[in-house]
């Protein structure tokens, strides 16, 4: 069997794990999705708020809120021009099964409930490209039902947007590991892929932004690492391209954000790098670091099995983890603050 035909068997998905992914994800989301968004959640109410007008404003017909106007005792507020819109506007889209919700907790629950499913579902295809099924699903498993994804973005945070980041994430790599073999058919998935990543958690995006690059040259052949870095840094600035509509006003209107408070006291950046000054400061630091830890523990058994389920199949044997050459009453006011 050629090594084309191997790589090709590799990456194609199982599908009874596909469901596998989309239940798993559901479960850990169900008191969300049945209950609502986290009431206790630190943004949660924020985005409740924010995500019900937008809503509100989008059955109406307006295909791109920017300008909300029920808010600040309907004076209105600037939110849509800075704020990131695909998590709203994959609440809004529950918005008529819930028609009796008036505060708008049920839509952005079960929005939730499908960006946890999302995440482990798109993360698979990409694990498909260097793993077996097995440990392709044990790697989905692991990437959405990570403690910061669940217990700390969800339940904790409410960070609807950071949560909605995690489902493109894989999908970006997937199209540039696609890109190392055929690189015109992932070039626009991939602009796709991380136009919604930018307009989702901008953040995220900017640390995220090499690692397609890199994973890229990984997997590609010698002779076609050069042409893979130019289709995926092209497909890249398409990607800004098409995010433009919301990048631009939120680059311009800058100035009139609290961007400081990214930048000072606890919530400085460096604060919460895995041995910073935070990181053994407290309970949920030192569970931070343990957690992080189990992970990477799981990861690790995960790709043992990978390898060993490799080498009980002769058909298999010849295909390493990453194949070298291959590739709540009363009028809500809203802070415009940075992204979470």
């Amino acid at each position: 069997m050629s090594k084309t035909s191997l790589t090709s068997n590799l990456a194609s998905p199982r599908p009874s794990h596909l469901p596998l992914l989309a239940v798993a994800g559901t479960s850990l989301a169900l008191p969300a999705i049945v209950r609502g968004f986290p009431r206790l959640s630190h943004d949660g109410a924020i985005h409740v708020i924010a995500s019900s007008r937008f809503a509100d404003q989008l059955w109406q017909g307006e295909w791109y809120p920017r300008w909300i106007q029920e808010l600040n005792g309907g004076l209105g507020s600037p939110l849509g021009f800075f704020y990131p819109p695909i998590a709203y506007y994959a609440a809004s889209l529950f918005r008529p099964l819930f028609p009796g919700d008036v505060e708008g907790w049920m839509p952005l629950g079960a929005s939730a409930g499908l960006a946890l499913a999302g995440s482990g579902v798109l993360a698979y295809p990409w694990l498909r490209q260097f793993a077996t099924p097995r440990a392709a699903l044990a790697g989905a498993l692991v990437y959405l039902a990570s403690p910061y994804h669940v217990a700390v973005d969800l339940y904790l945070r409410g960070a609807i947007a950071e949560l909605w980041a995690f489902v493109w994430m894989p999908l970006v790599l997937f199209f540039a590991g696609v890109s190392a073999r055929k690189p015109a058919a992932a070039g626009i998935g991939l602009a796709v892929a991380y136009a919604l990543l930018v307009m989702t958690h901008p953040p995220t995006a900017v640390l995220f932004s090499l690692l397609p690059l890199l994973y890229g040259v990984a997997v590609a052949a010698p002779e076609a690492r050069l042409r893979t870095i130019l289709t995926i840094g092209a497909s890249l600035v398409a990607g800004l391209g098409l995010a433009a509509i919301y990048l631009v006003p939120a680059l311009a209107t800058q100035a009139a954000v609290q961007m400081e408070r990214m930048a000072t006291g606890d919530l400085h950046y460096s604060n919460h790098f895995l041995f910073g000054s935070l990181a053994w400061s407290s309970m949920s630091g030192k569970l931070t670091v343990a957690m992080t830890a189990m992970i990477g523990f799981a990861v690790s058994a995960s790709a043992g099995c990978g390898n060993a389920s490799r080498g009980s199949s002769p058909s298999r044997s010849t295909i390493p983890a990453v194949p070298p050459g291959r590739g709540p009453a009363g009028s809500p006011r809203l802070p415009l603050r940075p992204t979470r």
